[in-house]
């Protein structure tokens, strides 16, 4: 195993009976439950949006319930995470660990249960710069939010060699990855307006992206200068993996750690339908962009020169983030969101 997996490991104690997904080789999510009811429930937190791929997670779902994965314990005399939170969950008796994806924003989630309640909570942590950075960011925004559309802050800390952010649970269901989006995604969006509207030259969202880009966004942001425009909270990584709903329509959106407390409308649901393109449809990005347009001419009340600027905004904003990110110049992932922005009609 990796260095970072084996250090992950040293925050459960000795005794523990740790099984590894999908491989102990190649371990991605760690468990500890003892029963099979209990390693079949934490094994959920394995991430799987595609088909195939939830395929894929059901039978190693099934492998770890009954018993397969185990792997060696570290030695370690206590478990660092009930140290951690046993002052807010005296009761947590086991614990699931999704190791983030590598690099220098990498973030690990705990997810942790107790046997009378279950999942009673979540802790996050980062031990980079960038990833404090972000974590710091995403304790700033639950503080600001509006209640109930995100989880509620229990701890923020210093742990083991990193940050910590504890946060409460929220139980709904989780959304479909299909296009176009839900109804209710447009009211939960339109939920998240601050401020009446006002111009171009007065909007803080405007000057935010105006002081960090400079000339680039200029173009882009001329073409919105013919209207007023709310401001906006803005979660920054919005798509279908970050939000939980209910039957009665209303929702909440988790991992806010790109968000913005005031920003223009319309740029977390073109996000939301670019990240549907890009890895659940595996669109080039014209297709993507040309889709995007053609959604909102169809949804909102918009001129297209009004939709161009926001999509070549939205698309710069990802392609930037994803470099501070550490994303490489050359990589896919950064291609793909200078192609958005660099598309010409």
């Amino acid at each position: 195993m990796l260095n970072n997996e084996m250090r992950a490991l040293n925050l459960f104690s000795s005794d523990s009976q740790i099984r590894a997904l999908p491989t102990s080789r190649n371990p991605r999510l760690f468990l500890t439950g003892s029963t099979i009811k209990r390693r079949w429930q934490e094994s959920a937190l394995y991430p799987a949006h595609r088909r195939v791929a939830k395929w894929y997670r059901f039978f190693l779902r099934l492998k770890v319930a009954t018993g397969l994965g185990l792997i060696a314990p570290v030695k370690n005399d206590h478990s660092k995470i009930n140290d951690f939170i046993k002052d807010i969950f005296p009761d947590v008796d086991s614990a699931a660990l999704l190791i983030g994806s590598a690099g220098p924003n990498q973030k690990n989630i705990i997810q942790l249960w107790s046997r009378e309640r279950g999942v009673v909570g979540y802790i996050k942590y980062a031990e980079t710069l960038i990833a404090r950075s972000r974590l710091e960011n995403e304790y700033k925004m639950l503080g600001c939010i509006p209640k109930g559309i995100g989880p509620d802050i229990l701890k923020y800390t210093s742990f083991n060699d990193g940050k910590a952010l504890v946060l409460s649970p929220i139980f709904g269901r989780a959304m479909p990855v299909s296009l176009p989006p839900p109804y209710w995604i447009h009211e939960f969006l339109n939920g998240l307006q601050i401020s009446p509207c006002m111009g171009i030259n007065e909007h803080p969202g405007v000057r935010f992206f105006q002081e960090k880009y400079g000339s680039v966004v200029l173009p882009w942001l001329e073409s919105l200068s013919q209207r007023q425009w709310p401001v906006v909270v803005f979660h920054g990584d919005f798509a279908p993996w970050n939000v939980l709903h209910w039957s009665n329509g209303s929702a909440a959106a988790i991992d806010w750690e790109y968000g913005l407390t005031e920003s223009l409308p319309h740029l977390d649901l073109i996000h939301y339908l670019l990240q549907v393109g890009r890895l659940i449809r595996f669109w080039a990005p014209r297709q993507a962009r040309e889709f995007v347009i053609n959604y909102l001419l169809g949804h909102c009340s918009l001129g297209l020169d009004e939709i161009e600027g926001l999509v070549s905004l939205s698309a710069y904003h990802a392609y930037r983030e994803a470099i501070v990110d550490g994303h490489v110049e050359h990589s896919n992932r950064v291609l793909w969101w200078r192609s958005v922005w660099e598309c010409e009609r």
